[in-house]
C-alpha cells in the first residue's frame, strides 16, 4: 500500500511540473517578439532637441496567465498496481501431535545413612529425572553381645557382675550376675567369752554388717562360731544371731568384782575433783601398754583397759602436786580417768619393733621427721606442754620436728618450753 501511494504522489508532481514549464515558455516568447508599433517606427536620429518627456512605457498588463484547472489527477485505480488480494491462506490443519508416553520413575536405592546399634538409618531412592524420595527408615540393628564374663566383684552383701561386649560397636554392657553374693564360713566353737569394752554387735561377721545391738563392758555371751574370713564371733544375741570382732571379746570377765574393802581400797584411785583439766585440740586415739584400771570421778574402779586395747584420750588432768598428772579418756560415753601409759603406737605398727622412746626405737627412727613417723606409723608424737603455773597438758610435736633433737614450743598462755623425743 505504501509504494501505491508513493507512485501516485509521484505521477501528480510529474503533471504539475510539465504544465508549469509550458506556462513558462509561453511567456518568455511574447516577451522577446517586438509589438507592431515598436516594428514600424524608426529609431529617430538623436537630436538637441530637448529631451522628450519619458513616456512611460506601458507596462504591459501581465496576462493572466489562467491558472490551469488542476485536472485531476485522476487515483489510479488499484488495478494500476493491483492490490494483491490477500489470499487466505489455509488455516493448516492441524496435524496431530502424538502424546508423549509418561514418564515412570525408576528408583536407584542408595543407604545415606547407615543404621547403628542405637540409631536408625536413611535408605534415598533416586530417578535418572532427578526426581528424590527420601525418608525410608533403616531400623537399628541393636546390639549383638556376645559371651558374658564374671567380673569377679561379688562381696558379702552384694551379687557381683558380668559384662558383655556388642560384636558390631564395642558396647559394654554389664549386669548383675545373680546367686555370686559370697558367704561366710565359719569354724563351729561354743564357748563362753565376756565383752572386754563396749562393743557394737553386727548383722554380718565385719563392719559392713548393719549394726543391730551392743555388749557392753563384763557382758557374757555364748560363741557359736568363728569366720574364717574375718575372724569375728557368730553369738547368740537377743534369741537371734549377731557377730562382734574378735578384737573385743576375751575368755574372763574384765570386770574383777569387789568382795573386801581391801580388794576394793587396792584398785581405788584419786579423787578428780577440782583437778586441773588440759584438753588435746582434737580427741585422739591411744593404746593401753598394759592392763589399766579405769576410775570415775571420785576414783571408783568402773572397768578396765587390757594391754593393746584402743581408748579415745581427752587430755590430761593434774591433781596432788603440779608434777602429777593422769589421764582423762573416754569411756561408756562419759569422761573417766586412767594412770599408766596410753601410748598412740597402734600394736604392731612400728617398724622399729620397739616402744617410742626406748633406745631401740631412737636407733631407728632418730633424723627422721615427725611427719615421716606419722605417715609410717599412723600415730602422733606429743610432748608434754606446761604452762605458767607448771602444770603439763600434752600437744603434738610439728610436722617438721627432727626426732633425737629438742623443739621449743610455746603453750596456749605464752610459755616457751623445751621438750622432744
Amino acid at each position: 500500500m505504501k509504494k501505491k501511494l508513493l507512485m501516485a504522489i509521484a505521477i501528480t508532481t510529474l503533471v504539475l511540473f510539465t504544465a508549469c514549464g509550458s506556462k513558462l515558455t509561453e511567456n518568455n516568447a511574447s516577451k522577446e517578439q517586438p509589438t507592431a508599433a515598436e516594428a514600424t517606427t524608426p529609431t529617430p536620429e538623436p537630436t538637441a532637441a530637448p529631451t522628450p518627456e519619458s513616456t512611460a512605457t506601458p507596462i504591459p498588463e501581465p496576462t493572466a496567465t489562467p491558472t490551469p484547472e488542476p485536472t485531476a489527477t485522476p487515483t489510479p485505480e488499484s488495478t494500476a498496481t493491483p492490490i494483491p488480494e490477500p489470499t487466505a491462506t489455509p488455516t493448516p490443519e492441524p496435524t496431530n501431535t502424538p502424546t508423549p508416553t509418561p514418564h515412570i520413575h525408576s528408583y536407584n536405592e542408595e543407604v545415606t545413612k547407615q543404621a547403628t546399634c542405637e540409631e536408625d538409618g536413611v535408605k534415598t531412592f533416586t530417578c535418572d529425572c532427578g526426581d528424590q524420595i527420601t525418608g525410608e527408615v533403616i531400623p537399628a540393628t541393636g546390639h549383638q553381645y556376645g559371651d558374658y564374663v564374671y567380673n569377679n566383684d561379688a562381696t558379702y552383701t552384694a551379687d557381683g557382675t558380668e559384662s558383655a561386649i556388642c560384636v558390631l560397636c564395642n558396647n559394654k554392657k554389664t549386669v548383675t550376675a545373680e546367686g555370686t553374693k559370697l558367704t561366710y564360713t565359719f569354724t563351729e566353737i561354743s564357748d563362753a567369752k565376756f565383752a572386754k569394752s563396749n562393743v557394737n554387735v553386727r548383722a554380718l561377721p565385719s563392719t559392713d554388717g548393719e549394726k543391730i545391738g551392743s555388749l557392753s563392758t563384763g557382758d557374757k555371751i555364748t560363741v557359736t562360731g568363728k569366720c574364717n574370713e574375718t575372724g569375728w564371733y557368730r553369738i547368740k544375741f537377743e534369741n537371734s544371731t549377731g557377730y562382734v570382732s574378735d578384737n573385743y571379746l576375751v575368755d574372763e570377765n574384765p570386770v574383777k568384782p569387789t568382795t573386801t574393802p581391801e580388794e576394793e581400797n587396792s584398785e581405788k584411785g584419786p579423787s578428780f575433783r577440782g583437778g586441773k583439766e588440759y584438753f588435746f585440740r582434737e580427741k585422739d586415739t591411744r593404746y593401753a601398754t598394759e592392763n589399766i584400771v579405769i576410775w570415775d570421778i571420785d576414783g571408783n574402779p568402773i572397768g578396765y583397759l587390757m594391754k593393746d586395747e584402743e581408748v579415745i584420750m581427752l587430755g590430761v588432768i593434774n591433781i596432788e602436786n603440779p608434777n602429777r598428772a593422769y589421764n582423762m579418756i573416754e569411756y561408756n560415753g562419759q569422761q573417766a580417768y586412767s594412770d599408766g601409759h596410753l601410748t598412740s603406737e597402734k600394736p604392731g605398727g612400728d617398724p622399729s619393733g620397739y616402744e617410742a622412746g626406748t633406745e631401740g626405737w631412737h636407733a631407728y627412727w632418730d633424723g627422721k621427721t615427725a611427719k615421716e613417723y606419722r605417715e609410717t606409723t599412723g600415730r602422733i608424737l606429743s610432748c608434754a606442754i606446761p604452762n605458767k603455773d607448771g602444770i603439763y597438758g600434752m600437744g603434738p610435736l610439728p610436722d617438721n620436728y627432727i626426732i633425737g633433737s629438742k623443739a621449743y614450743l610455746t603453750s596456749s598462755d605464752g610459755v616457751v618450753f623445751q621438750c622432744g623425743w
